[in-house]
């Protein structure tokens, strides 16, 4: 059984099994998930010839109310060493190559006495909002700790979290260096009766330590630092439309460098015979988030323009199918053509 990565996933382990084994007779058991996900690849860059690959993503993920404030995950899956934010092995690559390790093992603590507040440690799941993959790819397992908080007041939800993170080589550094990331971030939310929402958020990401891996002409990690401003909202007609418009702006180079996507979405694909059509555009420019965290489904990292197009479909009960289509460009001086289509199966129960 493969063995977690980082100090802070070790010692959660045994404070997980511990606490599972001492739970309360009445707090609900163990809640196991499991996904997998098969997706055929073709990309082109360029004048180089056309890539495709096979990628398998699967992951186990196990929840535990460990008691009536503490909640205990714990997941197992596919990843790739050295990418925190590849959850997808590619089928062929010599074994060893996609190593299997824990992409989460977290405890969660609600403290009784405050209310609306949560305390996070260990290899988390993205701890603040992701209204898209600008700055973060879905996939990120920082590891760290962090509080969210929440309040309510009629129609309006306001929403606070922060954190801090350490990152080692296996979340892009090179060997044997450290640094640490820091979030902050506040969202409003405004709710109306026929389930249509609306918000507003910012955020602020510094970074401290160490540069990130790339080519070497990338700016050290502590020259990176996104701020974030977003609107997002969702107006129920006789079926879902979905908006996004995202922000992000690095003043620390000579030039700010800034990154923009702008996403809609018809339709949902939750229930049985649901589907939705999606189109998104984004022009991130090299320096204006981390590069090494930014969306990695099609093209990793940043400096470039694109227009994606998605397709899902729900036939059966945890099963999605999607289709993806990609078309922009670098935006170096080689300004060279990317084209993407990937065909995707979901299972998930």
């Amino acid at each position: 059984m493969p063995r977690p990565k980082g100090i802070v996933a070790r010692s959660l382990l045994g404070a997980l099994l511990a606490g599972i084994a001492a739970a309360d007779e009445d707090a609900p058991r163990l809640r196991p998930d499991f996904t997998l996900l098969l997706r055929q690849v073709q990309l082109e860059d360029g004048d180089a010839a056309a890539r495709n690959e096979t990628r398998l993503r699967a992951e186990v993920r196990v929840e535990a109310e460990v008691s009536t404030s503490m909640r205990a995950v714990l997941a197992l899956g596919t990843s790739r060493e050295g990418d925190p934010v590849a959850a997808e092995a590619t089928l062929g690559d010599r074994l060893g190559d996609p190593p299997v390790g824990f992409r989460v093992a977290s405890l969660a603590w609600r403290p009784e006495t405050l209310s609306g507040l949560t305390l996070l440690a260990g290899k988390l799941e993205p701890p603040f909002l992701l209204v898209s993959d600008l700055i973060w790819d879905r996939d990120l397992r920082p590891e760290g700790a962090a509080a969210r908080w929440s309040s309510a007041a009629g129609d309006f939800d306001f929403l606070a979290s922060g954190g801090v993170f350490v990152l080692r080589d296996d979340d892009g550094l090179r060997r044997g260096e450290r640094a640490r990331l820091y979030a902050l971030q506040a969202v409003l939310r405004r709710r109306w009766p026929d389930k249509s929402w609306a918000i507003l958020g910012a955020g602020y990401y510094p970074a401290e330590g160490a540069e990130a891996v790339a080519p070497s002409e990338e700016l050290p990690a502590d020259r990176v630092r996104p701020l974030e401003f977003f609107a997002a909202g969702t107006w129920e007609l006789y079926f879902p439309v979905r908006g996004v418009l995202h922000g992000a702006r690095n003043g620390e180079t000579d030039a700010a460098q800034e990154g923009w996507l702008a996403e809609l979405t018809v339709g949902r694909a939750r229930a049985v015979h649901g589907m939705e059509i999606g189109w998104q555009w984004r022009r991130i420019e090299k320096n204006a988030v981390f590069a090494t965290f930014a969306d990695n489904e099609l093209w990793p990292g940043a400096g470039r323009t694109e227009h994606r197009f998605r397709l899902a479909y729900r036939p059966a009960p945890g099963v999605r199918l999607g289709f993806i289509w990609s078309e922009g460009r670098r935006l170096d001086a080689s300004a060279d053509k990317l084209r993407g289509a990937a065909l995707e199966a979901w299972v998930e129960f």
